[in-house]
């Protein structure tokens, strides 16, 4: 049996919940700080949605946990339940989203928090089942209930497999509709930031590192008991989320702030989040040029070293690009601070940061602005702690003597 199948190392679902509506509270207290000195709001715009007037009668319940979430299990290519997406509806037609780690394996039991315009999940995997029936040689593996699989995070699909003696198993991207070969010889750490790769968490966890990832999820789970506990009664809340944003020890985000922009297709994240900085540093280029620039490689990507090279010749070397291989949340918060987003690279995918929040608990949390979903793009807070943050590239003007 596999270190990954004993039961206790899952999260149950309720539990989860309760994990999910705890974290949360501080970051709605976060739009009720004020900077003393200047007299105005130290919260963003774009994060709006994290405040009490975003609320809906229905996101409340009337009994038990005082949040009405809805639960989606989501699971990796091997069927190995990962996360539990929990939302919640808020006004304008938004929801807050939080993604919630199912085992004790995953390093911290809150992934990422986000609140912004609602997704319908369950109309995309109709969609990509759809598409899946309509292929020939093709079906899902899941007949009855579909899942939803996470297959190189934070990227979402569907399981499909062919008809075949030897059956193959692919992903249907749930945006994307591509499909993706399952490939068990594959290697994990792909030079180039590409939608080739599919990784799941659990690739880390052997019986070697076991120990160490869950001593790190009791660490991050020991950082909440410096929340309040959540009120029983929906009057209550304002004042307990007013305690949790006293919990924040420091937050920033750049000035101006960084606008999200959607990748063109499935392998130009890198280019993608390099025109959110371009565009912020006054330089605009389209994500062709950049492409170009980083010698991408079509369906594949850009390797590290390219997406660096690529920022002087693309400013006309008024900007230059530095590629750090050793990333730490100091030196994210360092460029924050000095109103430079940057470039974060993990196993297979590029994304910009442009904040940061660090809780008196200890707890670090990153503002990510995703070129994914393909043509929108999203915007969430993710912990720090994943260890996923594998290299960053800074831009910076180039100083002239």
């Amino acid at each position: 049996m596999s270190i990954l199948d004993d039961a206790p190392h899952f999260v149950k679902e309720e539990l989860s919940r309760q994990i999910a509506s705890r974290q949360v509270l501080p970051f709605f207290g976060l739009s009720a700080r004020t900077d003393l000195h200047k007299g105005r709001a130290r919260f963003a715009p774009s994060k709006s949605l994290f405040s009490l007037d975003a609320f809906l009668p229905e996101s409340f319940r009337q009994d038990g946990p005082i949040f009405n979430w809805r639960t989606r299990p989501i699971y990796d290519v091997h069927q190995r339940l990962l996360f539990y997406d929990h939302t919640l509806p808020l006004a304008g037609g938004n929801e807050l989203h939080v993604r919630s780690a199912a085992s004790s394996f995953l390093l911290t039991p809150v992934w990422s928090i986000q609140a912004g315009k609602a997704r319908n999940i369950d109309g995309l995997i109709s969609k990509a089942v759809s598409v899946v029936q309509q292929t020939p040689n093709l079906e899902t593996v899941d007949k009855e209930n579909v899942r939803l699989v996470c297959y190189g995070y934070p990227r979402l699909g569907i399981l499909c497999v062919s008809k075949d003696p030897l059956p193959k198993r692919f992903v249907m991207d749930l945006w994307d509709l591509n499909l993706i070969p399952v490939s068990t010889t594959e290697e994990l750490y792909n030079r180039a930031e590409s939608v080739k790769t599919i990784w799941s968490p659990y690739d880390f966890i052997s019986t070697a590192t076991a120990a160490f990832f869950r001593f790190l999820f009791q660490t991050n789970l020991a950082f909440l008991d410096s929340l309040p506990e959540l009120p029983e009664r929906v009057e209550d809340l304002p004042i307990t989320i007013i305690a949790a944003g006293g919990t924040i020890e420091a937050s920033a985000t750049t000035n101006p702030e960084l606008i999200p922009i959607g990748q063109q297709n499935s392998f130009f994240c890198a280019a993608a989040t390099m025109k959110m900085i371009l565009d912020q540093h006054g330089f605009p280029r389209t994500q062709d040029d950049i492409a170009v620039a980083m010698n991408t490689i079509f369906g594949t990507g850009a390797r590290p070293e390219d997406q660096e090279s690529a920022v002087g010749s693309l400013t006309g070397q008024n900007l230059d690009g530095e590629l750090d291989p050793s990333a730490s949340f100091e030196e994210a918060r360092r460029e924050i601070e000095a109103h430079r987003p940057f470039r974060t690279g993990d196993i297979s995918h590029a994304r910009a940061c442009g904040g940061f929040v660090l809780e008196g608990s200890g707890k670090r949390w990153l503002y990510i602005c995703d070129p994914l979903p393909t043509g929108a793009g999203s915007t969430y807070y993710e912990a720090w702690d994943l260890r996923f943050h594998c290299n960053y590239i800074y831009v910076t003007p180039v100083k002239y003597s």
